[in-house]
């Protein structure tokens, strides 16, 4: 088996079977498609089990909810390919994604990992399309400071070698774990490669648990970056790490970030030279709250 395909669901009766469709109705056969029921109340479990029954690559398994890193783990246990690779169950995939992939991975079975193209789909925001050039990093640093992969540190727009997995699998209880695994995983590779080929197609949800965090939750995603920051950084690395400091203060959480690190070249990096993260964040707090009260 080339290729295991985990599909996590909870309560997604009502875009799983677009999503399934766009799976089933790829060109490459070689997979293995693993639905996990992570403890659906609507009628996802049903559907999930007549899609078993219309074809022999579709397997399911139903779990208590626990919530998306738990039921990517079990469709990790479950996974029989030599490589793997996630799908959201409301998102989708163009036309003959996985053929092209693999044809490139076909022909360099070197690659531990293969990222390609996200077409970020809104109805409340403006879509964008996040796209790669063919490139190749032997050095991970440079892949996650060049390629700014924690802007997309996203689980689902890559293809891994599922031998990364051994010993290594989603932290649980946290609602940021691409972010947290993604470095995990590049300790574990050699080679990494990006492409233009295929697209994968990511619905935001306004309403969903990423774009309505909470305070001990973004402070979760400082933590892990700031960690991240310890190993590998540039400027425009710190400054995003400062956007979610600020961020993290406004919605009342705490100050993680420390004063003094040498990094530079942008005005706000400017500002935090000049007052301090501690200041910086009080008027950041305070210019939010005015502009708001307009």
């Amino acid at each position: 088996m080339k290729l295991s395909v985990v599909i996590p669901a909870y309560n997604s009766g009502s875009t799983i079977c677009r999503c399934m469709s766009s799976v089933i109705a790829q060109d490459f056969t070689d997979m293995e498609i693993i639905l996990v029921d992570d403890g659906s109340q609507d009628g996802t479990p049903y559907i999930c089990n007549e899609y078993t029954v219309q074809d022999s690559r579709i397997s399911v398994i139903h779990k208590p909810n626990s919530g998306l890193s738990e039921a990517r783990n079990y469709g990790i246990d479950a996974a029989t390919g030599d490589y793997i690779t996630f799908i959201d169950s409301d998102d989708s995939l163009d036309q003959g994604t996985y053929k092209r992939l693999f044809e490139l991975i076909d022909k360099h079975p070197e690659y531990d990992m293969l990222e390609y193209s996200v077409d970020v789909r809104s109805s409340s925001r403006k879509n964008k399309k996040l796209k790669f050039k063919d490139r190749v990093y032997h050095d991970m640093t440079s892949y996650w400071l060049k390629e700014k992969v924690y802007n997309h540190a996203y689980a689902c727009n890559k293809i891994y070698k599922r031998s990364l997995f051994d010993d290594t699998k989603y932290k649980t209880g946290i609602i940021f774990e691409d972010v947290e695994i993604l470095p995990r995983l590049l300790k574990k590779c050699n080679l990494v490669a990006t492409t233009e080929i295929g697209t994968y197609n990511y619905i935001y949800n306004g309403n969903g648990l990423t774009a309505n965090a909470h305070v001990h939750q973004l402070e979760s995603m400082l933590e892990t970056h700031i960690a991240i920051m310890k190993e590998a950084c540039d400027n425009r690395y710190f400054k995003h790490i400062i956007n979610i400091q600020l961020d993290v203060y406004r919605m009342g959480g705490k100050i993680l970030l420390t004063d003094g690190l040498p990094y530079r070249g942008t005005f706000k990096l400017a500002l935090y030279h000049l007052l301090g993260i501690k200041r910086l964040c009080s008027i950041h707090k305070l210019f939010r709250i005015i502009t708001f009260n307009r």
